[in-house]
């Protein structure tokens, strides 16, 4: 008689989404996936025809904080520009299970929208593109 062990059949992974976008000279790598508190949920990267087809000439960069109390989420926005030699980071809180569409256009030649939800659940942020 062998002996049992009380396994998951399944581990519960986190999804990821992956979506590039070509516009013009300029490539957007759009990373997506759920997150744990203090880790990376979006990442854009971007790649100028006149900097580098390997190197992003700018990255934002979205990381879950927190979950606040009154239970809205708290992300980190990272943006960085090489080209332009730039870097910030700020705090923004957004309630939890809403659409959120973040509008990149700043120091980029063509806008770039990304439609998100953003919920909590099971001790994590789960997020998914829209």
């Amino acid at each position: 008689m062998g002996i049992w062990c009380c396994l998951p059949v399944q581990a519960q992974r986190a999804k990821q989404q992956i979506k590039v976008l070509g516009q013009g000279t300029t490539l957007d790598s759009i990373h997506i996936t759920d997150a744990k508190v203090g880790a990376l949920f979006l990442e854009v990267k971007s790649y100028f025809e006149e900097y580098s087809s390997t190197q992003p000439a700018s990255v934002i960069q979205l990381y879950f904080q927190e979950r606040t109390k009154q239970g809205d989420l708290v992300v980190r926005y990272v943006y960085t520009h090489k080209l332009l030699d730039f870097h910030i980071q700020t705090t923004m809180t957004y309630p939890d299970k809403s659409k959120q569409v973040f509008a990149f256009d700043r120091s980029r030649r063509v806008p770039l929208e990304v439609a998100l939800t953003l919920g909590y659940r099971q001790q994590q942020l789960e997020v998914d593109l829209l």
